[in-house]
């Protein structure tokens, strides 16, 4: 009554890893969502580069030479920038 026949042992490993690949599952798709983002980098040579930095709604100019790192700017949202570009676009044109 008490005895393991051959298949039982794969048929309790098959139930583990099942639920384990569920849990794994569920878990994958309730990630928080990053809130930093590496937009794009710019290699300037000599081991220096600027990169643009998104941290949820803010965005930062970032420079970096050797051992260091600096803040060079912060920028102004994506929207407020392209409303900036629009009006700036917008007095040039001859129309």
């Amino acid at each position: 009554m008490g005895e393991m026949t051959p298949t039982m042992p794969g048929v309790v490993f098959g139930r583990v890893l099942g639920a384990v690949l569920k849990r794994i599952r569920t878990l994958a798709g309730h990630r928080q969502p990053k809130m930093m983002h590496l937009c794009e980098t710019l290699a300037l040579g000599d081991r220096r580069f600027l990169a643009l930095v998104t941290v949820e709604d803010q965005r930062f100019l970032v420079g970096g030479a050797g051992n260091s790192i600096a803040l060079l700017a912060q920028l102004p949202p994506k929207k407020e920038q392209d409303e900036v570009s629009v009006a700036v676009d917008g007095g040039t044109t001859g129309t």
